[in-house]
């Protein structure tokens, strides 16, 4: 029966109040109903697994990393125990393994979850760990099948009527396509799973959290007018403050296009801390120290760049997301070319690019006019036509087709 209930959490956001209690109170019952059993070990392990899920929770809202927590209760809950609750608790450290690039165990995690979820019928557990395996698909270079995973997650969470994790996977499809270039298809992800959760009453959490999905996807397009608008309308609801630093993020760098850059800094200061967490990972502190360098840049303090760059190659990973690794190195690059520290972290930044894999973005800069490679790089459309033009010499060739076919017949991107 509480197999039951725990499988029916999703589809009813209104099951607390039906049932008068919480998850976290189930636990508590399938704690008690196995001590009534006899089963005290298991009743112990139930308990104190619903204790640890709630601290995670908690952590992840303040911006702490929830995984250590999510790991003990998975280890408290053996394989051997393969039912509702342990595939649900499978499923959260994926993700979170997932974000922190522990690829292999977030495999394994979402893997074993994934035929927990298909043995018990739930749904629920398999839209998740189908979410974590798209992403890790997306991560390898393999857009084609992720965007199938994520199908194939979004068709199981709508059967189980689970909607929460519906917007779930909008909100990690959205970012992978954004990720890799395919910015309209991001942009109608993202909306589509924002009309969701409007129509859910969602539009404070789930809502605030895909609107900076859909309004970077929207700048990427040049839509920087609708970009701010989706922006100011959800910082309007006073979102939840990790969810209000991923908009700051996103206003300050569409103040910083504009040339604004007070507003810009003061976002930026807004959201830096939140988003220096180490709950999402990486990116959650290579995507403010990639905003701070180009408002370095932009006022021309190359000192102010060759402190971030450096702050960056010593104390992260760029190979964990060229997604802001590449821009990164370029603006630090053009930066420093004449700093009196610029020799030494220059070529660091070389021995950086070799590492780094090419994103969908670099993929199609050959797609992008003189202006719109500007905006993406905050320089002037002149500026970024005699870069166009430097490129095309170094490899031999007059025109982007040619340099694309370049790309295609050296391999250069697998």
């Amino acid at each position: 029966m509480l197999d039951r209930v725990l499988r029916l959490w999703d589809r009813l956001p209104d099951l607390p109040a039906q049932i008068g209690a919480d998850r976290f109170t189930v636990m508590e019952m399938t704690a008690e109903a196995c001590l009534n059993a006899g089963e005290l070990d298991a009743g112990i392990a139930a308990a104190t697994a619903a204790l640890l899920i709630t601290r995670a929770a908690l952590h992840d809202r303040d911006g702490q990393d929830p995984l250590p927590d999510l790991l003990e209760a998975t280890h408290l809950l053996p394989p051997a125990s393969a039912s509702v609750v342990r595939g649900r608790v499978l499923a959260e450290p994926a993700t979170s393994q997932r974000n922190h690039r522990r690829l292999a165990p977030a495999r394994a995690s979402a893997e074993e979850a994934l035929e927990i979820g298909r043995r018990t019928h739930d749904r629920v557990v398999q839209a998740k760990a189908l979410v974590t395996l798209a992403a890790l698909a997306a991560a390898n270079a393999d857009l084609a099948t992720a965007i199938e995973l994520y199908g194939e997650a979004g068709a199981a969470a709508a059967q189980a009527g689970a909607h929460d994790t519906q917007l779930l996977v909008a909100i990690t499809e959205s970012d992978t396509l954004e990720a890799a270039g395919e910015h309209a298809r991001a942009a109608q992800v993202a909306r589509q799973g924002m009309a969701l959760a409007a129509d859910l009453g969602l539009a404070r959490t789930r809502g605030t959290l895909l609107a900076p999905n859909l309004s970077e996807s929207l700048l990427s397009l040049g839509r920087r007018p609708e970009a701010t608008e989706v922006d100011r309308a959800a910082l309007s609801l006073a979102p939840p403050p990790l969810y209000q630093a991923y908009l700051q993020i996103i206003q300050a760098t569409v103040d910083l296009r504009r040339g604004d850059t007070g507003p810009a800094s003061a976002a930026a200061e807004q959201a830096r801390a939140a988003m220096r967490g180490n709950n999402r990972g990486e990116e959650s502190c290579l995507e403010p120290d990639l905003l701070d360098c180009r408002l370095a840049q932009v006022t021309q303090d190359a000192g102010a760049v060759a402190a971030i760059i450096g702050h960056v190659l010593d104390d992260h990973d760029l190979l964990v997301s060229p997604r802001y690794g590449w821009p990164l190195l370029y603006t630090a690059a053009q930066s420093l070319n004449d700093h009196r520290q610029g020799e030494g972290l220059i070529q660091r930044l070389v021995d950086w690019s070799g590492k780094l894999t090419v994103t969908g973005r670099l993929q199609r800069a050959y797609q992008l006019s003189n202006r719109q490679i500007g905006e993406q790089l905050y320089i002037s459309a002149k500026t970024a036509g005699v870069h166009v033009s430097n490129i095309l010499a170094k490899l031999g060739v007059t025109t982007r087709l040619e340099a694309a076919a370049w790309a295609h017949r050296t391999r250069l991107f697998g």
